[in-house]
């Protein structure tokens, strides 16, 4: 059911059941509205004004989103042009979260990833406008299968297959959460929050070695395990479990403590080449790709960040690694973390071809990035007419 119509799929088309001026058995007919490949074994999900199903480019998957264009005529654009190789195999499942603009997408053979789809739009009717269109993915371990995966208001509930049985997780997607004594939200997977009495996990502390140790209610498989103080400071590890183990082991008496502990994953964002572009006849730009275009610092403006680090990586040089740690002058670990606002330059020094540029975040830390610009020189011996 959809947009007052009940659509149905063939594997080539996409039909409306309709009836007028009622829908009745002797009124009834099937109309075809669009002829676009599908994915006929994998329910399509509705969204808001639209409905998103799947078809088959190549070996991976592509998302199609349906709309009305009027009260009769429907259209479908694919929303994954811009990402024709990054789901592989086919789409499996599709769950969608109005609250939040999202679609999520299961892949058929990367079973341990979920495939996040968020859109914004503006304006209403004919004069509606999307301005965000982007696909990312959350990953969740080797040993994860991610079997099942359903929408409820804001959280996102799943049945994951793990080395030690299924298991239900669920992902709260609602942007801006804060934990207590904090102000952001400690960014760890599988997160168990423990505070002297919590069932789950269990905490003894031994006066010989000053250490604590933490008995987690699930075996660490690949992830390293970490952990966050409610006053902003990250615990100190001491042990770290093999796999299959479940216990860490931290300095310091912490059974009195609020401490968020769970697995650390790594947060990757890479830049796309950076080109130099001018206007075009047409109205639009175009990249210029005679001359040299020298980066020679970045600048990354970011909110509510508290860790990050930017990698810049060509074939010629090693890998060079630049670290923001939101600490101030006078600060060290131990001290509570305050988020910080600003823009953190850093050096690149490659032409543009060249440079792959990476921000990443493993820490349970939040990073928040609004925009970025280069620095940079261009020099050419030919001269261009448009």
């Amino acid at each position: 059911p959809f947009n007052e119509n009940l659509i149905l799929f063939s594997d080539t088309d996409q039909f409306a059941l309709t009836g007028a001026p009622t829908l009745t058995p002797i009124t009834a007919r099937i109309v075809p509205i669009t002829s676009y490949d599908s994915v006929i074994d994998t329910s399509p999900v509705p969204a808001a004004s639209s409905l998103f199903f799947g078809f088959n480019h190549g070996t991976f998957a592509g998302v199609r989103e349906l709309f009305p264009t009027d009260s009769t005529t429907f259209e479908a654009i694919d929303i994954t042009e811009a990402a024709p190789a990054y789901i592989p195999g086919k789409i499996r499942q599709f769950a969608s979260s109005t609250d939040e603009n999202v679609v999520a997408a299961l892949s058929s053979t990367e079973t341990s990833s979920i495939y996040i789809y968020r859109y914004y739009e503006v304006g209403s009717g004919s004069q509606k406008k999307k301005v965000q269109s982007a696909w990312s993915r959350f990953t969740f371990g080797t040993d994860a299968n991610i079997r099942h995966i359903s929408f409820m208001d804001e959280d996102l509930f799943l049945i994951v297959q793990r080395t030690d049985g299924l298991h239900m997780e669920k992902m709260r997607i609602e942007p801006k959460l804060v934990d207590t004594g904090l102000n952001f939200r400690a960014m760890l997977d599988r997160r168990i929050t423990y505070a002297g009495t919590n069932g789950t996990i269990t905490a003894s502390f031994s006066a010989a070695t000053g250490n604590t140790t933490f008995t987690f209610p699930y075996a660490k498989r690949g992830r390293t395990l970490d952990g966050l103080i409610n006053n902003g400071v990250r615990v100190n590890i001491v042990t770290q479990p093999s796999d299959g183990g479940n216990t860490l082991v931290v300095s310091g008496d912490l059974t009195s403590n609020t401490v968020f502990l769970g697995e650390s994953y790594e947060m990757e964002y890479e830049f796309s080449k950076a080109y130099l572009r001018t206007s075009n006849q047409s109205g639009g730009q175009q990249p210029i790709i005679s001359g040299r275009y020298q980066l020679r610092f970045g600048n990354l403006i970011h909110e509510d960040t508290g860790f990050f680090t930017i990698e810049v990586a060509s074939p010629n040089r090693d890998t060079a690694v630049t670290t923001f740690t939101g600490l101030v002058v006078g600060q060290d670990g131990t001290d509570g973390l305050n988020l910080s606002d600003g823009t953190f330059r850093f050096p690149i020094l490659l032409k543009n071809l060249d440079a792959s540029i990476s921000i990443k975040n493993d820490s349970p830390f939040p990073s928040r990035f609004m925009a970025a610009e280069f620095e940079a020189s261009f020099n050419t011996k030919v001269r261009q007419r448009l």
